[in-house]
């Protein structure tokens, strides 16, 4: 897996720690994430699965309310993606509009 170097964002980060859904286009179920931080332009999040590869759509699904029976989706794509030492990735993901 090529990974792409970091670039650093311009907007303000919010930092949280949040359990999402992450589904790929057609809402099969990859894995759960956590977001790390968000952004006017994207996020990150830490994932235990194997990262999909750079350029990929994925749809966080954003629990509302505390519930995780209702969520809200995001579309985004993946920026970039980093190999973590203790085997988790952390993925940078750009909103699409």
């Amino acid at each position: 897996m090529k990974c792409k170097t970091l670039e650093k964002r311009k907007s303000k980060r919010s930092y949280l720690s949040w359990l999402v859904k992450v589904c790929d286009y057609s809402r099969t179920l990859l894995h759960e994430a956590e977001i790390i931080d968000v952004s006017c332009e994207g996020m990150k999040i830490r994932t235990r699965a194997e990262a999909p590869q750079q350029g990929f759509a994925i749809v966080v699904h954003i629990p509302v309310m505390d519930s995780h029976e209702e969520s809200m989706p995001v579309l985004t794509m993946v920026k970039w993606i980093q190999k973590e030492n203790d085997g988790t990735y952390l993925l940078g993901l750009k909103y699409m509009v």
